[in-house]
């Protein structure tokens, strides 16, 4: 019982500091739900795990702490993503500022 009440209590945490830094750092949508479906997938699993275990079964996983790394794994190959692609667009916006200043100095 202490244990669900500690995690229920660092879960509840979690998800107010998530909505506090989307809010300071401009986070991108893309992370804020990756992370609340973080806390809401490892809550869920640690409140009910034999639902977990089902769930985690149901994708083909033997155990539920493969399941929970596989998640992780595909959480962060997304974040990867999101930032790659957020690099590409600085690029270009840098390739274009440094093209600005080289035909106004000319």
């Amino acid at each position: 019982m202490l244990r669900q009440i500690i995690t229920v209590v660092a879960l509840s945490a979690l998800f107010i500091f998530n909505t506090v830094e989307l809010n300071r750092r401009k986070m991108a949508p893309i992370e804020f739900f990756l992370w609340q479906l973080g806390v809401l997938v490892i809550g869920t699993v640690s409140f009910f795990q034999d639902f977990g275990q089902k769930i985690s079964t149901f994708f083909g996983f033997e155990l539920l702490a493969n399941f929970i790394f596989a998640f992780a794994l595909v959480a962060l190959m997304a974040l990867a993503r999101a930032q790659s692609r957020q690099i590409g667009k600085l690029q270009s916006q840098l390739q274009e500022i440094v093209q600005t200043i080289a035909l106004k100095e000319k």
